[in-house]
């Protein structure tokens, strides 16, 4: 069980970080323009990216509040693939980036 406790303690840390640090405290720049790419202002874009940011965030105390789920992890998988997708259509370039998607 230790194991299974470890892998579910660390995508909810993972997915805590990933929306609180790049999205919500620093707001990075390839963030920003990844949302752009898809056609919105600066504006917009900073907005969705904390909002997306706060999304994350929540996912995240969901991994510590049901970490058994099925639904959860198969969510988690399909959304990573998702973004993974994403960022092959909107921002190819990114994949070769140092810390990449």
């Amino acid at each position: 069980m230790r194991p299974l406790f470890t892998i579910q303690l660390t995508l909810a840390l993972l997915w805590l970080y990933q929306g609180l640090v790049p999205k919500l405290l620093f707001q990075s720049p390839d963030e920003i323009i990844i949302w752009q790419n898809m056609g919105l202002d600066l504006v917009l874009a900073k907005i969705l990216l904390g909002l997306s940011g706060g999304i994350e965030m929540l996912f995240g105390l969901f991994f510590l509040k049901w970490p058994r789920s099925i639904l959860l992890h198969s969510l988690n998988i399909i959304g990573l693939i998702g973004l993974l997708l994403l960022i092959i259509c909107i921002a190819p370039l990114q994949l070769t980036a140092a810390f990449n998607p």
